[in-house]
């Protein structure tokens, strides 16, 4: 057993909010993508920590990143990322 460390596949960043994207093989090989996202602080000792939970003021700047991410994984996966209604209207 090994003990490796999986990195994300791209992080974005705005402030102290941060979103990580990870990349999964589905059997078929296909690519599917992951996303968490977490708020970073510093503790009452001055050390860096972090939380999956946002305050009010927060949401703007995650629902920033959240579109940042989106149009990446898009990006990536090019026409099997299609939104609904983005496809040939009859």
């Amino acid at each position: 057993m090994t003990n490796q460390t999986t990195m994300p596949t791209k992080e974005f960043r705005i402030g102290v909010i941060k979103a990580a994207i990870w990349l999964h093989r589905r059997p078929d090989g296909s690519p599917r993508f992951n996303t968490t996202f977490e708020r970073l602080y510093k503790d009452g000792r001055d050390t860096w920590r972090s939380t999956h939970g946002f305050q009010h003021a927060d949401l703007p700047v995650v629902a920033e990143i959240s579109a940042r991410v989106h149009e990446w994984i898009r990006e990536q996966m090019g026409s099997a990322c299609r939104e609904p209604g983005d496809g040939p209207r009859e």
